[in-house]
């Protein structure tokens, strides 16, 4: 009977599995035994869920579980952007943006390429930067300026049309891609000095004195502070008209020659030619002695003098400029020259008013014997071109002594002969001189001198004002 039992159930479990199979997608499996009842719910694929509880995944239930690429990401099917980044695209990350307010560094400034009138000016910045150099003789940097296009690292400007021998002072103005802004200013450079190109002044007090086979010869050098030395020439023709016509007998910064090894009663012509560092020299300061033996007086050089022709006629003192100070000075109507004492005098003719017939022009100044028995002495000095061919001139410096001193303009020709000779008269002044001040003296004594007419004009106005008063009082 147990057995019949048995095999009843058995059947009626195949008849409700055959059921369920055919029929649903769902079954349960059921068991019993006499004492308690189980029930196991097993996979339920597919049914468009995926169900991860109930074990399914995308190995045993693609069609629950597998990205269906319809662009939805649907968690129902468990798609996420690791499986299924078709339909579940990551959210964007956002993008933290910092504002750039951090400007560029200028460094490396320097100034090359130095002349006269212009200057090459780089500098360096740390990052891409347009920048704007402006430069002037002042911190206001007026002068001009210029701006950079492009960005860049490395910076070159050049600039030109500048003064010669000044100081500029320049700004550096630069700004990066976010128009952050940093600036170098206080900056400065100076541009070369034009070229010296102007002589010292003549030696002064040239005297030569005759002696038995030799001449003593003494002089004073100048007071140019770029003086270095001068040079003696010597010439048995007449007198050097530059440093390289005749023989150099000294050199150096000494004041004072003994030229030995002459010849009696012959004269010599002598020239000294002042320098300075630059190489430039003087026009020269010249005078000629004989040698003789101490009984015998050998006559005395006097040059010859012929007739001169008509464009040397037309030479007058008028035709030369009379300069100290960096001031011309006034030719009074009887050949007077006021001259302040112990300031250099350039006298120049100019270039175009020379005819071609003359060698040189000679410069003397006599001044008068200390005392009796004593003959005047004669201090003598060449004219000669500038570099610049503009001009004739020497300068020299005046006398010491207040006094006034003869002064003769002699023309010569290139036979050394004497063709024209304009007499004038150098009147030496104090250097506080009223009759001959400085510009910014003559100014106070103008400023001066009008508030003096000034002052008058209101003490007569105010006593004619007075005495009318005066007048209407009684009449009443």
């Amino acid at each position: 009977m147990k057995i019949l039992s048995a095999i009843i159930i058995l059947a009626g479990l195949l008849f409700l599995s055959s059921f369920v199979f055919n029929n649903s997608s769902d079954f349960v499996l059921a068991t019993t035994d006499s004492a308690n009842v189980g029930v196991i719910v097993t996979s339920t694929c597919p049914n468009g869920r995926c169900d991860l509880d109930g074990g399914e995944n995308w190995d045993n239930c693609t069609l629950d579980c597998s990205c269906n690429n319809n662009g939805i990401c649907e968690s129902a099917r468990a798609e996420n952007s690791n499986n299924c980044q078709s339909d579940c695209k990551s959210a964007p990350q956002t993008e933290r943006f910092f504002a750039d307010i951090t400007p560029s560094w200028i460094f490396s400034i320097s100034v090359g390429n130095i002349t006269m009138t212009s200057v090459e000016i780089s500098w360096d910045t740390n990052e891409p930067s347009a920048c704007d150099l402006s430069w002037g003789r002042s911190l206001e940097y007026g002068d001009g300026s210029a701006t950079e296009s492009f960005l860049k690292i490395k910076h070159l400007i050049a600039i030109s049309e500048l003064l010669a021998g000044t100081n500029y002072r320049f700004s550096i103005i630069c700004r990066d891609v976010n128009q952050n802004k940093i600036e170098s200013s206080g900056n400065s450079f100076n541009t070369l000095d034009l070229p010296d190109i102007i002589p010292p002044a003549n030696v002064s007090n040239f005297e030569i004195i005759p002696n038995d086979g030799m001449v003593d010869l003494k002089w004073q050098n100048p007071p140019d502070s770029d003086f270095i030395q001068v040079k003696v020439v010597r010439s048995e023709k007449f007198y050097p008209i530059d440093p390289f016509d005749g023989i150099i007998v000294y050199l150096g910064k000494g004041e004072k020659f003994v030229d030995t090894g002459l010849e009696n009663n012959k004269p010599y012509y002598y020239a000294v030619f002042t320098y300075d560092k630059n190489n430039n020299y003087s026009s020269g300061a010249i005078s000629a002695a004989t040698p003789h033996q101490p009984d015998i007086i050998p006559p005395l050089i006097v040059p010859v003098v012929v007739p001169a022709p008509e464009e040397v006629q037309k030479i007058k003192l008028d035709d030369f400029d009379f300069i100290q100070n960096n001031r011309k000075l006034r030719v009074s109507e009887s050949n007077l020259i006021g001259v302040l004492e112990g300031l250099p005098l350039t006298i120049s003719i100019d270039y175009e008013k020379v005819p071609e017939v003359l060698k040189t022009i000679m410069i003397t100044l006599e001044k008068s014997a200390a005392g009796q028995g004593q003959e005047n002495k004669y201090f003598s000095f060449l004219l000669r071109i500038n570099k610049d061919k503009t001009a004739y001139e020497t300068t020299l410096v005046p006398p010491e002594e207040i006094a006034d001193y003869p002064l003769s303009v002699i023309v010569m020709d290139y036979k050394n002969q004497k063709m024209k000779e304009i007499g004038a008269k150098l009147v030496i002044l104090q250097t506080a001189s009223i009759f001959n001040m400085l510009p910014w003296q003559e100014k106070v004594k103008r400023e001066l001198l009008f508030a003096l007419i000034v002052a008058v004009a209101i003490e007569i106005i105010y006593r004619i004002h007075r005495k009318s008063k005066v007048k209407i009082y009684y009449n009443v």
